[in-house]
């Protein structure tokens, strides 16, 4: 780099701006840099790409709305933060691709609240206030965006509303959008721009240093910047105050440093708000200087707000003198020597930072999506505990009620008649009352914790009936009877004594009235013995016969039905049966509702715990 010849180029100024050109013909330093820079670039594109490719939960159906809502809610509070991850690995993506374009610059950020003299700042360290010749090679270049401007704007309001700044061999300077900036895209642009950086200069005014608002914002700037400790320099700017004196009748205003007690007065201000907001332990190595632009111009003889030559603030010969006591020629040699010892260093600390950045930002994101899915976990589980809870009470409300209705739904069917019992009709009977007696417990226990799960269980329940089976072997009941008949055998001893008697009668009464009225007279005392003799027999023959031989008859009487078996068995049955659909019918419930759930929530778990870059 060429030495200009300018005699109000400060040289504390141009020993910063060539140590800064040298950093940008160090190949070394390059080289280093983009191998860590490549290497970890892919890395976080790999990562990028197994994010946007993970697969979606699927919430199962029909699960209680409570659990569903917090499910809901749940999921849409992970895909917000797996979209922000997504777009914050694409933003660390351009980062480094923004890396490769300034590899050969230490990139400095200038952040600091709205009105904090940044702009000011800007212009003069550029050199825009030293009078250098256009195409010196020395003079920084101004750019808004993508646009050169001959210098940036300043104005007592919020300028920095964009990315601006300037360039020069080695450095990048952004004058990054202020806190507390009017437009919310400005805030964000300042944050994304504090990744990008190898050094932070962190600006804060004179006439309100180091307010709440910015303490918290330093806070975000070191978990932005990946550092532990955040390398950085804060900076009081405005620490002049305006004098006026009548000279020639005429008031005259001086720009004159602030009184030294008052400047220390602030520092120590600014230090004791550092420590006192913890921020000391994060600010490593961290200097503070006092500088004032309106002091520097005003040395060099030149408008305090426009940096232009003003013809009433003539160049004095020990301007240099009055220079230093701007602060800016302390601000260069610090810039200086930093480039000097630590630029390379810094440069190759960059990637690294990013990377420890964005690891860090997808373990935070991690940690907390992991602890929404315990806190879902722990809800889901208490609903699932509820149901199990249910199954014992619903079952035996269940078996109650079904046995309580098998006497009268099998009476109604008939079962008390053999002939009118229908066992087919008894059958579906049994099975609608089944149904029905479980559907009844179930929604009394089971419709508050799954309050849409019915379609399913009611479908589960005509399943579970239609297959249920009864034994209903409805018997006619009867007894066997033995009879003795004795009247039968006195009627056959009548007559077999009758026979015999008037057999025995003729035959005696012939002989004896052979023996005594001859032929005649036989013949008529036979026929009167046989009278008499069938007469007598028939009395004997009556009243012997039953002791002799009695008639025997057995006889099957019916005695009614198996009814009060069939029921007794029947009811056990059903109770059973009962007991076993309430088991499977919660079983699935459980199969179709929770089990897909758990598994989902177990692979949304597995896939967070990815979420953090290894390395």
């Amino acid at each position: 780099m060429t030495e200009p010849n300018n005699p109000t180029m400060p040289k504390a100024w141009l020993t910063c701006v060539q140590k800064f050109a040298r950093l940008a013909e160090s190949n070394l330093v390059k080289e280093d840099t983009r191998r860590w820079r490549d290497e970890i670039r892919q890395t976080i594109v790999t990562q990028q790409k197994r994010l946007r490719t993970a697969p979606k939960f699927v919430v199962p159906p029909d699960i209680p709305s409570k659990l569903e809502e917090a499910v809901n809610n749940t999921w849409r509070q992970l895909r917000e933060t797996h979209s922000r991850l997504l777009d914050r690995l694409q933003k660390t993506v351009e980062d480094f691709e923004y890396a490769a374009e300034n590899e050969d610059r230490l990139v400095v950020l200038v952040f600091g609240n709205v009105n904090a003299g940044k702009s000011a700042l800007a212009n003069h360290m550029a050199g825009l206030d030293f009078g250098l010749p256009s195409g010196s090679g020395v003079c920084g270049e101004c750019f808004v965006e993508n646009k050169k401007v001959p210098r940036l704007e300043e104005k007592p309001t919020e300028c920095t509303r964009t990315y601006q700044g300037f360039r020069l061999p080695g450095l990048l300077w952004i004058d990054c959008p202020g806190m507390g900036s009017t437009s919310f895209a400005n805030g964000e642009l300042a944050r994304r721009l504090v990744a990008r950086a190898d050094f932070i200069l962190f600006v804060t005014s004179s006439d309100a240093p180091l307010r709440v608002s910015e303490l918290k914002e330093m806070r975000k700037l070191i978990r932005e910047s990946g550092n532990q400790a955040l390398e950085c320099l804060v900076i009081v700017t405005k620490s002049d105050k305006i004098e006026e004196d009548w000279e020639t009748g005429e008031i005259v205003r001086r720009v004159v440093p602030k009184p030294l007690e008052d400047r220390r007065k602030q520092e120590s201000w600014v230090r004791e708000q550092i420590k006192e907001s913890g921020l000391g332990e994060y600010l490593q190595g961290c200097a503070l200087l006092a500088v004032s632009v309106y002091m520097a111009r005003d040395r060099l003889g030149r408008n305090w707000e426009t940096g232009k030559p003003d013809e009433r603030r003539p160049l004095t010969a020990d301007w240099p003198t009055a220079y230093e006591a701007s602060g800016i020629p302390e601000l260069c040699r610090y810039l200086g020597n930093l480039v000097d010892e630590h630029g390379g260093r810094l440069k190759n600390l960059w990637p690294k930072k990013r990377f420890h950045a964005i690891q860090r930002l997808l373990q935070e994101e991690a940690d907390q999506a992991g602890k929404q899915l315990r806190d879902l976990r722990k809800e889901y589980e208490t609903e699932r505990q509820r149901l199990r809870d249910a199954e014992k009470p619903t079952a035996d409300d269940a078996a109650q009620l079904a046995a309580g209705e098998v006497r009268p739904c099998l009476k109604r069917c008939g079962i008390d008649d053999f002939k009118r019992f229908d066992r087919a009709a008894a059958h579906r009977a049994l099975q609608t009352l089944l149904r029905n007696a479980v559907e009844q417990a179930s929604r009394a226990t089971v419709e508050p914790l799954l309050d849409r799960a019915f379609k399913e269980m009611d479908a589960a329940l005509d399943r579970f009936a239609a297959a249920s089976q009864f034994d209903l072997n409805l018997q006619q009941k009867t007894r066997r009877q033995t009879y003795s008949s004795p009247h039968t055998s006195a009627a056959i001893g009548r007559g077999i004594g009758s026979v015999g008697g008037m057999l025995a009668g003729g035959m005696l009464a012939g002989v004896i009235s052979g023996i005594f009225f001859g032929p005649v007279g036989a013949l008529l005392v036979e026929i009167v013995g046989e009278i008499v003799g069938s007469t007598f027999g028939a009395l004997v023959g009556e009243a012997i016969a039953p002791t002799i031989w009695q008639e025997t008859r057995t006889v099957e009487n019916s005695i009614g039905t198996n009814a009060d078996e069939v029921i007794c068995q029947t009811t056990q049955t059903i109770r059973q049966r009962a007991l076993e659909v309430v088991a499977e019918m919660f079983s699935r419930l459980d199969q179709n509702i929770f089990v897909p759930l758990d598994q989902e929530l177990a692979r949304l778990e597995s896939e967070v715990r990815q979420w953090p870059l290894k390395g």
